[in-house]
């Protein structure tokens, strides 16, 4: 029976719920009938997520599944019967798979799957799409992965577990022995690419007091998701990865593939350690400035000018090889570069202005600024669909200079690239059309 052909909602059905605030359609705010639809169909954002997680967790699970069947029929005798030579053969005839993705399929049941064909419940927020980029990670690492990571984020982890691999052992023994305690090392090495961070982390210490506590999320990780990467001397790479309140973080060592929890109370001290000074059976001297503290923890003196890590935490030497320019950048700088391109100089336009005194001609007035349209918030999502705008074209144009005899696994790369940048471009227009709805409802 098709109940839906049934529903009507009366006023004072309406009148009756308590919703916070009335909900008014206007001609205004006719463009948010399509979401107001959807408010209704699901329940709000919570219901859509709540069905999406199913649905995607369910896809996974048929991935796992999908992927013990294949090695079952690689490892044991079911297709002796079939007349084909072998699981490749099988699974190409039948289902048009080709080995590169049996093998997906197989070793993503082997790294994330149960026994039983089920996706290990660590994993099954994950997403099949995360997962397949999760299967070149180390164990450790993938299971330190927040489930509410990119997939562009996890391919800056894959980069960086890559770059630490190509160091030899003996590479980091050279370095010298830690003396620290593993999560004390790792934060410190943090710290000290990160100057600014650690004036911040100084400032809110003094301020918590004596009898205070640091915030943790506060000083590491303000969105409550973080993966914090840095490298200790004679230690390799190390991830210290927030997922929320509710878990606690765990510190991954990559070169030793092992990846430990870490108690609050831990991490909490470990903070007071590298802001209250040196303390022991014969020392009992408090930092009393940023500087003081950054002498006496790393033995120099604190940059003067700020050390800005880039997204993914690397140091500046390594920055600078990662920022991408944005093509209307791109067309400013060859404009300034190119004496015809009547771009006005410095000394162009101080004669400009000798000459408009010397004529006693008042300089224009400024024109009242306009006031900015939208709250801030909305503002904000604007800048954020552009930015994802930019992205999808630079998507495009890879796509656009692909070659007749380009590689599969390239070509594959691509798209799952645009993909990837469109979707997180819808996903930017949908939550500003739910930032409005919620506005327009309060108002």
């Amino acid at each position: 029976m098709e109940y839906m052909g049934e529903v009507r909602i009366k006023p004072q059905e309406e009148s009756e719920m308590d919703y916070g605030s009335d909900i008014t359609i206007t001609p205004e705010t006719a463009s948010s009938e399509a979401a107001t639809q959807m408010q209704i169909k699901y329940g709000g954002y919570k219901g859509f997520k709540a069905k999406l997680d199913f649905i995607i967790g369910r896809t996974a699970n048929d991935f796992i599944e999908i992927g013990q069947m294949l090695k079952e029929a690689r490892d044991t005798d079911i297709l002796k019967d079939s007349g084909y030579s072998g699981m490749g053969e099988f699974a190409e005839k039948e289902y048009g798979l080709r080995p590169d993705q049996t093998s997906r399929f197989i070793g993503i049941y082997e790294k994330f799957g149960t026994p039983d064909g089920e996706l290990k419940a660590e994993y099954r927020e994950h997403g099949i799409t995360k997962l397949s980029e999760m299967l070149a990670l180390p164990d450790s690492v993938a299971a330190a992965i927040p489930a509410s990571l990119s997939k562009e984020e996890i391919r800056t982890i894959k980069d960086e577990v890559k770059e630490e691999q190509a160091i030899t052992p003996l590479e980091v023994a050279m370095e010298g022995q830690q003396a620290d305690e593993p999560l004390t090392a790792m934060l410190k090495a943090y710290f000290h690419t990160r100057p600014e961070d650690y004036r911040k982390l100084f400032e809110k210490s003094k301020e918590a007091g004596a009898q205070g506590e640091i915030n943790v999320f506060d000083a590491l990780a303000p969105s409550g998701v973080a993966v914090l990467e840095s490298r200790p001397t004679g230690m390799g790479k190390v991830l210290l990865t927030f997922d929320g309140e509710d878990k606690k973080p765990k510190l991954t060592q990559i070169r030793e593939d092992t990846t430990e929890e870490v108690e609050w109370l831990d991490l909490q001290n470990v903070l007071d350690e590298l802001t209250a000074g040196p303390m022991g059976e014969f020392t009992d001297q408090e930092w009393q400035t940023p500087e003081e503290a950054w002498q006496g923890l790393y033995g120099e003196e604190m940059p003067k000018t700020p050390i800005s890590p880039n997204a993914e935490g690397n140091s500046p030497e390594k920055s600078e090889a990662k920022v991408k320019i944005a093509p209307a950048q791109l067309e400013n700088a060859g404009k300034a570069d190119n004496p015809q391109s009547g771009a006005v100089t410095e000394d162009a336009e101080k004669e400009t202005e000798e000459e408009t005194q010397s004529k006693n001609v008042p300089a224009p007035e400024p024109k009242p600024e306009t006031p900015p349209r939208g709250t801030p918030e909305a503002r904000e999502a604007i800048a954020v669909i552009k930015d994802k705008i930019n992205a999808v074209k630079i998507q495009l144009s890879a796509i656009g200079h692909i070659r007749a005899d380009e590689e599969q696994y390239l070509i594959q790369d691509a798209m799952e690239k645009y993909e990837n940048a469109s979707q997180e471009l819808i996903d930017a227009v949908n939550d500003l059309s739910m930032l409005r709805l919620k506005e327009e409802r309060e108002n």
